[in-house]
């Protein structure tokens, strides 16, 4: 019954591997079909990666489950065939238990057969021989006795010759007595011969009884024989139950490998989800990479776009600077044609002081990288400077170039460069100081700082902080920063900054000369 159960057991997991395996390879056939469908149209939008992960996925169990049916029926196989010899060998065992039971029974039977009749035979014979001994020795004692009945009878014949009638008498009596001598001694012998009669015949008797024994003994043989046969049937069904046992051994060295190629199998799908790891864990890289890439692109995108802003400013400044020009020009112009009309207003103005300027302003740009100003003074001014004209056309009005040079744009304070940039906090992000005054300061962030923008640097010192607030004159994008990573190179000017402790901080970090 629990062989059945097993049995039943088994033929289920059977049954139910097979169909987890068919449901498997139908799973795969439809993933190939979508993989095949995706790959003859990439304009789905179904992800390629995700299809290929998921055959990868399915496959591998498909693989699984066909090594793990696979190693189901060897070992069904396996286990039939093991209770099959096992059943075959009960069975030959059973046979020969039965066998050599009864032919033990028979072989105690004989024994018990032969010793009874050998037992009730010798006890015959010992009563026998020892009734034949009694009677012998009686026939012995009367034979002495008469022995010596006649001598005693010679001795008194020979102390009684005298008396012949006496010795006539005695003769008589000797006569008559040896008369009933003979006929005791016939007796005797007539026994004698019956005696002898009865053992022939008890030897007859003992000679069947040999007889029977040695039929015994040949029925014994043959049992022996037949004991000696089953004894080589045991041996053949021993020999075929070893072999048995071989067989059963090798299906268990069979089923082994199968386990074995089993585990290899498990292996190479472990590697293989490991290597599928490993690829998931790099595209997650490549993808991470690839954001980071798209954010950079972005950030440089913006950057560009302030870039195209700013070069969009410069060039409507410098529009307004060519409209500024040609407006000077103009006035240099008209200027040249009032120049005889205001001769003599020169020659007074000629006599004022030195120093007295008319509202000349000059514009500043603090940072590293300026950006061009063009000044533009009034006429008054251009009016007062004629002694500045070009030494081959006296009394002539400046050139172009001459006014460009004399109001070109101009540092408010002195720049500290650093021998190595110093960590800074911009904005809560790590960055680094290039160079610093007490107006503003060189910098380079890591994160993304653009034109206007107001940030807030923390300088380090031994005690405490400097807080400085400024507005980004200019910036611009770097791939290799000073740190070696991506970075932002801007020009800060700060709105309101502690001239004290910005000077204390660059006597304290020991600079080289100023720039």
């Amino acid at each position: 019954m629990e062989s059945l159960m097993t049995a039943t057991l088994k033929d289920s997991s059977s049954e139910r591997a097979q169909q987890q395996l068919d449901a498997l390879r139908t799973a795969v056939e439809t993933r190939l079909t979508a993989l095949e469908a995706v790959l003859a149209d990439p304009n789905r939008g179904e992800s390629l990666e995700g299809l290929i992960l998921d055959l990868a996925r399915v496959a591998t169990e498909e693989a699984r489950a066909a090594a793990l049916k696979t190693a189901l029926d060897a070992k069904l196989d396996a286990d039939a065939r093991v209770a099959h010899a096992q059943m075959v060998a009960q069975e030959a065992i059973d046979e020969e238990r039965v066998v050599s039971g009864e032919l033990r029974r028979t072989i105690e039977q004989a024994k018990q057969r032969i010793a009874s009749l050998e037992h009730g035979q010798l006890t015959q014979l010992r009563s026998l021989r020892e009734d034949l001994e009694s009677e012998i020795a009686r026939e012995r004692a009367t034979a002495a006795s008469f022995e010596r009945t006649a001598a005693e009878m010679q001795r008194q014949l020979e102390a009684e010759r005298g008396s012949v009638g006496d010795v006539q008498e005695a003769v008589e009596k000797e006569r008559r007595f040896s008369a009933e001598l003979r006929a005791a001694a016939e007796a005797d012998r007539t026994v004698t011969a019956e005696l002898r009669l009865a053992l022939d015949a008890e030897r007859a008797v003992v000679a069947d009884l040999r007889l029977a024994v040695d039929a015994e003994r040949a029925a014994a043989d043959e049992l022996r024989r037949a004991a000696e046969q089953a004894r080589t049937e045991s041996a053949t069904l021993a020999r075929e139950k070893s072999e048995a046992w071989a067989a059963q051994d090798a299906l268990t060295v069979a089923l082994a490998r199968d386990r074995d190629g089993t585990m290899r199998l498990q292996r190479q799908n472990e590697e293989l989800e490991r290597e599928l790891v490993a690829a998931r864990t790099e595209a997650d890289t490549i993808r991470a990479e690839a954001d980071t890439i798209r954010n950079e692109a972005d950030i440089i995108r913006v950057d560009l776009e302030a870039a195209g802003a700013r070069l969009e400013m410069l060039d409507a400044e410098r529009l307004r600077a060519d409209g500024a020009r040609k407006e000077l020009e103009a006035q240099l112009d008209a200027l040249i044609r009032e120049r005889d009309t205001l001769t003599t207003e020169l020659q007074a103005a000629r006599q004022l002081p030195s120093h007295v300027a008319l509202g000349a302003p000059i514009v500043p740009v603090i940072g590293l990288e300026p950006t061009p100003v063009v000044n533009v003074a009034p006429q008054a001014a251009q009016a007062a400077q004629p002694a500045q004209a070009s030494p081959g056309a006296p009394g002539a009005p400046p050139t172009r170039s001459t006014v460009e040079e004399e109001w070109g744009p101009v540092r408010l304070a002195v720049r500290h460069a650093f021998r190595q940039p110093i960590p800074v906090q911009i904005n809560g992000d790590s960055g680094l100081l290039v160079d610093l005054s007490v107006a503003g300061c060189q910098l380079v962030s890591s994160s993304s700082v653009r034109p206007n923008q107001v940030v807030k640097v923390l300088l380090p010192t031994e005690e405490t902080t400097i807080a400085c607030t400024g507005k980004v004159m200019w910036a611009r994008f770097e791939p290799r920063a000073a740190g070696g990573s991506i970075g932002y190179r801007a020009g800060v000017l700060f709105t309101k900054p502690d001239q004290s402790a910005l000077e204390a901080f660059l006597s304290a970090s020991r600079l080289p000369p100023p720039q």
